[in-house]
């Protein structure tokens, strides 16, 4: 029962007497974990992608990667699949899959990492409530618009007016904001547009709320009893 080793593996082969049918067997196996990658740290709820490294076809044939965890067959279902060139994929990560993931081909390591798992932190809830947002408008110039956007949150937040997609900056006393309140005094034609009311929380939420103000000349004045004679 010839036994050699080269390198990192060793062979075991037998074969029988000449007595019987000739039958023999060999086995290979591999220690080398072929430098292993780093460990990865994910969290739940994540999404990971493993790769199996090596020739995917041997001739015409297609090899197909065999994945191990913890140096056992590792079971796949709707959650753990293993794609093209056997690539890992493992969707909506959990606590139980830490480990050591192998993959072979060929008899041979193709692929070794080191899964750590972290609990994700649930993110803070935009507790807010919404008590008045802008509503479209109508209005003649020379006149006095207001737009009105209010919330309540438990968390800091800071609120601010953009007009098409702009910041407003108050250069005079004819754009004012106060309390989540919009004045334009003195309406003029190139005030209409898209107006929004953006709140942003402390912690990264958002919320967004726009109304459209349309602006009309005035009518021209017609003098009461006007008896012009006209040819």
């Amino acid at each position: 029962m010839p036994i050699t080793s080269d390198g990192s593996s060793l062979r075991i082969e037998f074969n029988s007497d000449k007595s019987v049918h000739r039958t023999g067997f060999f086995a290979e196996f591999f220690t080398d974990k072929k430098h292993p990658e780093l460990p990865k740290l994910v969290t739940t709820g994540s999404t990971i992608r493993l790769q199996c490294k090596g020739k995917a076809s041997h001739g015409k044939r297609r090899v197909i990667g065999t994945w191990l965890k913890d140096d056992r067959i590792l079971k796949l279902n709707r959650r753990i699949t293993a794609g093209r060139r056997s690539q890992l994929r493992i969707v909506n990560v959990e606590l139980s899959d830490r480990g050591m993931y192998t993959c072979l081909r060929n008899h041979k390591v193709q692929g070794t990492y080191g899964l750590e798992i972290a609990a994700s932190k649930k993110p803070e809830s935009p507790i807010f409530r919404v008590i008045q947002m802008p509503l479209n408008q109508t209005v003649t110039v020379g006149e006095v618009m207001t737009f009105n956007c209010h919330v309540q949150s438990k968390m800091n937040y800071r609120l601010h007016w953009q007009k098409d997609g702009l910041d407003i900056v108050e250069k005079d006393t004819d754009n004012t904001s106060v309390d989540g309140q919009l004045q334009l005094s003195m309406v003029r034609v190139e005030d209409g547009g898209q107006y929004s009311c953006l709140v942003v929380g402390q912690s990264g939420w958002m919320f967004k709320a726009s109304a459209w103000l349309h602006v009309k000349d005035r009518e021209p004045l017609v003098p009461e009893n006007d008896h012009t004679i006209r040819p």
